[in-house]
């Protein structure tokens, strides 16, 4: 939900955002604070609050994109080649027939196809049953199952199908994640081109535009009939060959590109900023008086907080349709036809996936707030300033009210406010700039029927602060609040509807004893954690990485090895072991920690603490490098469980790792075959198991990872069918492979 504000507005978001690194377990702050502002804290009751920062997001060397529109470091965080020989059902999801006809077509997975290094989406002329009715034609429609965020560059090759009457799209579409009962929300389309049939050779007429379907049901347009918003112009273009088209997909503005050159783009409306773009289309300027019935039906000036541009995740969707118009009829040469796509890429900003943590404003104990009092933090000089609007900050701090209490946090540049946050259990929350709004009254975020903030728990609010995209034009800022280590009701509903080898959590654990967590202002409920991550695990497709930081003050290795099996026995998929960085601006930098040593050179690892000396962390570093080989390699599953059958999994897995060193003396260049006999010599020679259970064991993990050379211990034995699985299809994820066979063992 968004409130106008001349030259400013925001996007109070309706439902609280997950954590960064998994919707349960401990919370690992994962926020951008890049703000050079001063808060001011004010309460009505005492609170307990700090601020807290870090980043966590990934990317990927690969081609580099056709255009880069400010000449940033992008990182391919999305793409299919369509190399295979089908689509990859965890990733796409494509129309079904029965879900009746569009312009006389039914569209269904049968019109798609992965040949030759590209996806076809054919067209037939065929009769096919569509619900009640049968289809005169049928096409391909495929849409990705995950949603795309702002701030990517988006790129798709392609070359239409060669006929005219026949529309080849390339667009995005509110498919999942509605916030309420709307059908239609909005449309933008990359690209949807047809050939012209009165020019002369092989030209299509793109159409280029964004639509805001949601008014159609009351808006009007200058000639009093029924309409929605829309904006865009038409493009000609060569038809008869393949051609990049890309959108930057940002905040403020979208720029559209024809083979690396600019064709068009818009930015936010002054006001009206979710009247989104200018140009030529349904409406080609704004009319006053139409304004405030199009967006204002529930009483506000702006349509977003209906969920709107801001508030709704977008999927990539690649069709076909049959259309026809005057210009470009319909004939039997389409039968036959179809749209091919050579790739799908997705590239964001190198400097939105960082994983380094910025700055910590308030650090050790929580800060007590009284009623009335204001308590000011003033933020470093060396934190910059987020200075382009594309690019958003992010401030997270946790607090708990009182009985009665209200919060209010004021972000300022010296004694001039910017926005500010705040709530009450009875007024829930609200944010704004000079004027705020609230959920208790704007749409839809007041239909919830929870409370937004309950008395004496502890909360999490996560906040975002978006800078103008230019001198004097609009910021945005966005709110969320949620506690931590709880997973909702309705998110686990949603969670368990994904199927296997889609979805993946990452719980921050990174420490399981008490005192070691409050010595890094860190706090968890690990009844709450234990039964979130069973759940995931029990319940749900999920592939399910937890983490734990060796080298934490007052962590000694006994204490690790405790919450190491403690964590084991929950049953994660996947157990990421890290050694403690030093980062700038977090607590562990800012305060002087004794016997804390760090390596003076990134990434800053600690070298020794107050509970581990040196070699503690070096025999530690060396076992967390053979847990990724053995563990979380996936290619280990019943011979991990032999090793790990002991009254302490990482006592049992520290022996393997002294014995592997001291073997081979290397962490590096470790083959699958090496490992398989360097398991079985260890299992059975200082474990003493039987030789036959671990052969066997160690043999079926091999054959069902798919290597095809000859372990010493496996001689004379690969052949035998009895144990073998098969390989597991490339369908799922290598890191989630282990899962998939423990289903079928």
């Amino acid at each position: 939900m968004n409130v106008a504000h001349p030259r400013k507005s925001f996007p109070l978001r309706q439902d609280p955002p997950p954590p960064a690194r998994g919707a349960c377990g401990a919370f690992l702050a994962a926020w951008f604070l890049l703000c050079r502002m001063k808060p001011v804290f004010r309460s009505g009751a005492h609170s307990l609050i700090f601020l807290g920062c870090g980043v966590a997001a990934s990317g990927a060397a690969g081609p580099p994109p056709s255009v880069n529109p400010f000449n940033e470091a992008l990182a391919l965080v999305f793409a299919d080649e369509f190399d295979g020989t089908r689509l990859d059902p965890a990733v796409w999801e494509s129309h079904a027939y029965d879900k009746g006809l569009s312009r006389d077509t039914a569209r269904g997975p049968d019109n798609l196809e992965v040949r030759d290094g590209e996806l076809r989406l054919h067209v037939r002329k065929e009769a096919r049953p569509a619900g009640q009715h049968r289809s005169k034609w049928t096409a391909g429609f495929v849409s990705t199952r995950a949603t795309i965020e702002n701030n990517v560059l988006i790129e798709v090759r392609f070359k239409p199908g060669q006929a005219t009457g026949v529309n080849n799209a390339f667009w995005m579409s509110c498919i999942a994640g509605k916030r309420d009962g709307v059908g239609d929300r909005y449309e933008i389309d990359i690209v949807e081109t047809r050939q012209d049939a009165r020019a002369s050779g092989a030209v299509g007429r793109a159409h280029i535009a964004w639509h805001d379907w949601k008014t159609q049901a009351y808006a009007k347009n200058t000639k009093g009939g029924s309409d929605h918003v829309a904006q865009g112009i038409l493009v000609e273009h060569p038809f008869d060959r393949y051609q990049t088209w890309a959108l930057w997909y940002g905040e403020h503005e979208m720029i559209y590109f024809l083979d690396g050159r600019e064709v068009w783009r818009g930015q936010t409306h002054a006001r009206y900023h979710d009247q989104y773009r200018t140009g030529v289309g349904k409406f080609a300027q704004w009319f006053p008086n139409r304004e405030r019935e199009a967006y204002g039906k529930f009483g506000q000036d702006d349509w977003s907080y209906f969920g709107g541009y801001t508030g709704d995740r977008m999927n990539i969707v690649l069709s076909n349709l049959p259309w026809p118009e005057s210009w470009t009829p319909l004939t039997d040469a389409a039968h036959g036809t179809y749209m091919a796509v050579d790739y799908v890429r997705v590239y964001r900003p190198a400097r939105l996936l960082t994983a380094t943590p910025t700055h910590a404003l308030l650090t050790g104990e929580p800060a007590k707030i009284g009623p009335g009092r204001e308590t000011r933090v003033a933020l470093s000089a060396a934190v910059p300033l987020a200075t382009r609007g594309e690019f958003p900050s992010y401030f997270s701090f946790r607090a708990t009210l009182a009985a009665g209490s209200e919060l209010a946090a004021t972000f300022g540049a010296g004694d001039a406010k910017v926005f500010g946050v705040g709530g009450s259990g009875a007024a829930g929350l609200r944010a704004g700039f000079a004027r705020e709004v609230s959920t208790a009254t704007a749409f839809p975020a007041h239909r919830r029927s929870e409370p937004w903030l309950v008395a004496e728990r502890e909360l999490i609010w996560i906040g975002r602060y978006t800078p103008p995209l230019t001198a004097g034009g609009r910021a945005t800022v966005s709110l969320g609040v949620f506690e931590p280590d709880q997973l909702p009701e309705r998110l686990k509903a949603c969670i368990a509807q994904f199927p296997e080898g889609v979805l993946q959590f990452e719980v921050g654990i990174q420490s399981l004893n008490l005192e070691v967590q409050l010595a890094i202002s860190r706090r968890q409920d690990g009844a709450k954690t234990q039964a979130n991550m069973q759940w995931l695990t029990q319940k749900t497709h999920a592939h399910v990485h937890a983490d734990l930081i060796f080298g934490l003050p007052g962590e000694s290795w006994d204490s690790f090895a405790t919450g190491f099996d403690t964590l084991w026995s929950w049953g994660p998929h996947e157990i990421q072991l890290g050694v403690l960085k030093r980062l700038r601006g977090t607590p562990l930098a800012i305060k002087a920690r004794p016997h804390m040593v760090f390596h003076s050179a990134p990434p800053y690892a600690v070298l020794q603490t107050d509970a581990v000396d040196t070699a503690e962390v070096q025999a530690f570093t060396r076992l967390a490098r053979y847990w990724d080989l053995v563990a979380n390699s996936g290619r280990f599953g019943r011979g991990l469980q032999l090793l790990l059958q002991a009254p302490s999994a990482f006592a049992a897995f520290s022996g393997f790792a002294r014995y592997l060193w001291l073997q081979r003396g290397a962490t590096s260049g470790l083959t699958p075959e090496i490992l398989v006999d360097s398991l079985f010599d260890f299992l059975v020679q200082e474990r003493g198991l039987a030789a036959a259970v671990v052969r066997d064991a160690l043999l079926a993990d091999y054959q069902a990872s798919g290597a095809r050379a000859m372990p010493m211990c496996l001689k004379g034995f690969l052949h035998r069918p009895d144990v073998a699985l098969g390989k597991i299809g490339a369908v799922h994820a290598k890191r989630q492979q282990r899962h998939v066979i423990e289903h079928l063992s």
